[in-house]
C-alpha cells in the first residue's frame, strides 16, 4: 500500500522515471524475504573493492577485521617522517574512506578497526597500510554478511535497537561502537 502511494505521489512532486523495484540505495543492497526478514549488505561494493585492490590483497584471507595485537600496535604507532615518505604515494586515505563508508551502514563489526586505522590519515606507514588491507580482505571475504532484521524473535520488542559493541577501553582513549 505504501509503495503504491509512493509510486503515485512521487512523480507528481518531482520529475522522475520509476524503473522497477529498488534493490539498492547508495550501494546498499536490500533484500526482503517472504518471512518478513530483511537484509542490508554492501556485497557488490566489497566485491568491486576486492577487484580494485586485487594485487594488494593477494595472499590475504582474513576472517576477522584485524589481526590480534594490531589494535595496540596502531594505538601506539608514531611513524617517522622517513617511514611515511617510503609509502606516501599509496592511496591510504582513499582506501580508508572506502572501508569507512559501509562500516556506518552494514558492516558495523569493523568500526573499531576503522577507528584505529583512521588515526593515521596524515602519517601512515606500511603497518597502517597492511592493517587497512587486512580489514578490506575481511570485508571482501564476508561481503554477503551485513545487517539483518528478523520479525517476532526479539525479546526486547519490535523496533528496539540494542547490541554489543567492539570496544577497547585502553589509553589514549576508548574506541567504542555507537
Amino acid at each position: 500500500k505504501m509503495v503504491s502511494w509512493f509510486n503515485q505521489t512521487l512523480p507528481k512532486l518531482i520529475k522522475v522515471d520509476l524503473i522497477g523495484e529498488c534493490r539498492d540505495f547508495i550501494s546498499i543492497e536490500f533484500t526482503q524475504h517472504e518471512d518478513g526478514s530483511k537484509e542490508a549488505t554492501h556485497s557488490k561494493y566489497w566485491l568491486a573493492l576486492g577487484e580494485k585492490y586485487k594485487e594488494q590483497l593477494e595472499g590475504r584471507n582474513m576472517r576477522v577485521p584485524m589481526k590480534p595485537g594490531m589494535d595496540k600496535k596502531l594505538a601506539d604507532l608514531k611513524p617517522t617522517p622517513e617511514e611515511h615518505a617510503a609509502v606516501a604515494d599509496f592511496g591510504y586515505r582513499e582506501l580508508v574512506g572506502s572501508i569507512s563508508f559501509p562500516s556506518c551502514h552494514t558492516k558495523l563489526e569493523i568500526r573499531f578497526a576503522v577507528s584505529l586505522i583512521s588515526r593515521h590519515l596524515h602519517d601512515w606507514d606500511a603497518i597502517c597500510i597492511n592493517a587497512a588491507l587486512d580489514c578490506l580482505s575481511y570485508c571482501v571475504n564476508t561481503h554477503d554478511i551485513g545487517s539483518m532484521w528478523l520479525p517476532g524473535i526479539d525479546p526486547h520488542g519490535p523496533n528496539v535497537p540494542y547490541g554489543y559493541a567492539d570496544s577497547g577501553f585502553s589509553a589514549p582513549r576508548s574506541q567504542g561502537g555507537r
